[in-house]
């Protein structure tokens, strides 16, 4: 898009072209396979920024607001009609619970934080260690941590 194109694109284009997006599983999967013989054809850096664009706008659009407005909507269709433009859905409650004003939970936490520090430490040694190595607390050998390359990713940032 040319720079007059992307001012003139707003709210109205955006929901034209959700509205062209598949609208089952099945034809996201089609789509997404398509997408991925496509990769070959074109610039896979750029194909990436384009989603990562699209990602970044959808994040935003599924504000709160958005969120508290589709429950609100959600809530006047009757018992039983759990449909909408051929997705369905349901509308749920959700509970968090404060355990901190029992004495013997704020113990157990205070020991799980300690414990999860000591871990963090141990793996961080165990990490710097090239060859087997006594332990400084216990005198044992102890072998480095077994390192797994998981490949390598690219990371997109987009401007502000």
């Amino acid at each position: 898009m040319s720079e007059k194109q992307e001012k003139e694109f707003g709210v109205q284009e955006l929901i034209a072209v959700l509205s062209l997006f598949p609208q089952s599983k099945g034809e996201i999967a089609k789509l997404a396979n398509e997408f991925d013989q496509l990769i070959e054809e074109k610039n896979p850096l750029s194909l990436l920024v384009y989603l990562k664009r699209a990602e970044s706008l959808i994040k935003e659009l599924l504000s709160s607001k958005l969120k508290d407005e589709a429950v609100s909507e959600a809530m006047l269709f009757p018992k039983g009609d759990d449909s909408w433009m051929g997705a369905t859905f349901r509308v749920t409650s959700r509970s968090s619970y404060s355990f901190k004003h029992d004495s013997l939970w704020r113990m157990y936490d205070g020991e799980a934080k300690k414990w999860g520090k000591a871990k963090k430490g141990r793996e961080a040694f165990l990490k710097e260690l090239i060859e087997p190595t006594p332990d400084p607390e216990t005198g044992e050998m102890v072998e480095p941590a077994q390192k797994t390359p998981l490949g390598s990713s690219v990371s997109i940032t987009l401007p502000k």
